[in-house]
């Protein structure tokens, strides 16, 4: 009896911690505020044209959070954030003795995670950050062991090439490229373990994650393949020279066919279908792959940057913009036109 209590005892410490972690980590860096959650989205709410959004010029990373309410940009060695609705501008300040690696805004929330490069005693580093930008607070992100999350650069000129992240699982991926052009993958689990995934290295591609699960899609550009990792090669059948173009918020997994480094055909399906199974769009022009655009509900768009139009591959239905084309957010899309940063609805 004693040794059978003891077991209950220690089974529900373990669910106390365990649920400690969820919340934690659901609360202070992946959590939106619980006004958003229920917040009744207004896709009429645009940008006042009279609304000046000025983006300097030469600001780098500029990109919109996934309503489009949020924008941030990093210019003259500032990381600022935008209120797109007031127009009010915050700065985002670093720790002290750091620089700014890269950023990323979450899928589904407005909030940011900021990789913070440090140099100390000859040694760099990096650390993590959390900015919600509706509270225009900003947390530490730290590890299982309630210390800083860190990684030690072997390179004192690595830096962050881009940051993959799952809401759902509360799973990250960074992925870091050396002074030699070599990349190297970190990953962050539910419990915030820290671990440099060894099994992937060399020159690695575009980096994704299927959202209901922790795996991490990757291109291996040594190799010319898409790989799922810890399962293989992704083999379609009639997918030459295959690039990883997007995950949607279903698990399908989007990948291109290229000739001469343009994309023909857009293969699609979830991981667990056979390959032959998946449904294929032939693209009318050939495009590059950084003119294909896929939403979250899995629609397919192509930026005809010469005449201003994202075109929807499916419907053929066209969304004329200004300037210059940055992104798709969940009702419309974002340009630069002038220095000045302007959102669009879809059609």
């Amino acid at each position: 009896m004693k040794t059978i209590r003891r077991i209950l005892t220690w089974s529900l410490i373990a669910i106390a911690l365990q649920f400690s972690v969820y919340y934690y980590i659901d609360n202070f860096y992946l959590a939106a505020a619980t006004s958003y959650q229920e917040v009744k989205v207004d896709n009429n709410n645009e940008i006042n044209s009279s609304l000046d959004l000025p983006i300097p010029t030469g600001a780098e990373q500029v990109s919109v959070s996934y309503d489009g309410n949020y924008a941030a940009y990093y210019a003259d060695n500032l990381l600022k954030v935008i209120d797109t609705q007031t127009g009010r501008t915050n700065k985002v300040e670093l720790e002290m003795g750091a620089t700014l690696s890269y950023y990323e805004w979450l899928p589904d929330r407005n909030r940011l995670i900021i990789a913070e490069r440090f140099l100390a005693a000859g040694q760099s580093y990096l650390e993590f950050l959390s900015y919600d930008a509706q509270r225009g607070e900003k947390a530490s992100i730290n590890d299982n062991h309630n210390e800083l999350l860190r990684i030690d650069l072997a390179d004192n000129q690595a830096k962050v090439e881009d940051i993959a992240l799952s809401t759902l699982t509360h799973t990250m991926y960074v992925k870091l490229v050396d002074s030699q052009q070599q990349n190297s993958i970190y990953s962050i689990n539910v419990m915030n373990q820290l671990k440099k995934l060894s099994r992937i290295n060399g020159i690695i591609g575009s980096i994704s994650v299927v959202p209901h699960e922790t795996r991490l899609i990757y291109e291996d550009l040594y190799r010319g393949k898409v790989v799922a990792d810890q399962k293989g090669d992704i083999e379609i059948a009639g997918a030459e020279k295959p690039c990883l173009l997007s995950i949607d918020n279903d698990d399908i997994i989007y990948i291109g066919s290229m000739e001469d480094n343009l994309v023909r055909k857009i293969f699609y399906g979830k991981l667990e279908d056979p390959c032959q199974q998946w449904k294929s769009v032939q693209l009318k022009d050939p495009v590059s792959k950084e003119n294909i655009h896929i939403t979250g509900e899995g629609k397919i768009y192509m930026d005809d940057y010469v005449h201003n139009v994202l075109i929807n591959v499916l419907s053929n239905q066209q969304t004329p913009y200004s300037g210059k084309f940055l992104q798709i957010y969940s009702n419309g899309l974002v340009s630069l036109d002038n220095g000045k940063l302007v959102r669009t609805i879809l059609n």
